[in-house]
């Protein structure tokens, strides 16, 4: 694992983990400024202090021996690294809420759980019953109306889901995106979306099996793929049909393109640079270029 700066003109790493580094960094007296997630300057330059105080090489590169030996923890698991790259992607990080632009009615957390499908309803249910006090104090006064919302039927739901939408879908009127907000930056409730995201990758491993990977990239792109497409068992045969005696790096450029070619197809081109980003270790994703291998990955 390597964690690092990425090049010039690519969007540099990102989320929870980064989150720990400063904190730990913090902790240590080496200043990474606001513990934010956002790999910025100051926590390339506190890392770098730390090695220095180290004697080790101040090149601002966390790799697996750096990690044990700042964080006293053993180095964080694939899924881990994978849900920070995954979840850049989403867009939602843990607090932010999506509106209708894409027929899912409310896209929130980590990885976009989403109001169509019933689950972002599921969690909300799973908060309220595990931390009371929390869920009344994100919702505040709007309390009662979500807990109405979340006993009406699906059909319904969804209604209420695309009233508040504005924005084209974008985004969600500002006193729900406020209360989304609250309730996400908890770390109870991030911890009940770790676990949620848990699910999906579980789900993508399930699919690195029936495709035979085993590569950080190859798992990654079917954790991808588990959180941002409906699969079914007519593509994953298709898949393996296609793939049949392949080496891996030849399976997951087919992999990528299956998956978008069965996407919708106003998503074709925004599901294959994504995809296709683990392939070659570089690419586009809504607009920002990416090298995973600065995010831990490969």
């Amino acid at each position: 694992m390597n964690i690092k700066q990425s090049p010039p003109g690519f969007v540099n790493v990102g989320g929870p983990l980064i989150q720990k580094l400063q904190s730990q960094l913090n902790s240590l007296g080496f200043k990474a400024g606001e513990v934010d997630g956002v790999w910025g300057q100051r926590t390339i330059n506190a890392i770098k202090g730390w090695q220095q105080d180290k004697q080790l090489q101040d090149d601002g590169i966390i790799d697996d021996n750096a990690w044990t030996d700042l964080m006293q923890v053993p180095v964080p698991p694939l899924f881990e690294r994978a849900l920070q790259l995954t979840g850049a992607w989403e867009g939602t990080g843990y607090s932010e809420a999506n509106g209708n632009f894409d027929g899912q009615g409310i896209t929130w957390g980590v990885v976009g759980f989403t109001w169509a499908n019933g689950e972002l309803q599921g969690i909300l249910r799973e908060i309220k019953s595990l931390f009371p006090a929390v869920f009344t104090g994100a919702f505040g006064p709007l309390e009662s109306t979500i807990i109405n919302v979340l006993s009406d039927s699906l059909p319904g739901q969804m209604t209420w889901a695309r009233s508040i939408s504005i924005n084209g879908g974008n985004n969600i009127e500002s006193r729900w995106a406020s209360a989304f907000k609250a309730l996400g930056n908890d770390p109870n409730v991030q911890a009940i979306e770790n676990a949620h995201a848990q699910h999906y990758w579980t789900a993508g491993a399930n699919l690195a099996q029936q495709f035979d990977l085993a590569s950080d990239a190859g798992l990654a792109l079917c954790f991808d793929i588990a959180v941002q497409n409906t699969i079914t068992h007519n593509m994953i045969d298709e898949i393996q049909q296609q793939t049949q005696g392949f080496a891996e790096a030849d399976k997951l450029p087919i992999i990528a393109h299956v998956v978008a070619e069965h996407a919708n197809p106003r998503f074709f081109n925004d599901v294959l640079k994504r995809k296709m980003t683990f392939v070659l270790g570089q690419g586009t994703v809504h607009g920002d270029r990416y090298d995973i291998s600065c995010w831990g990955i490969g």
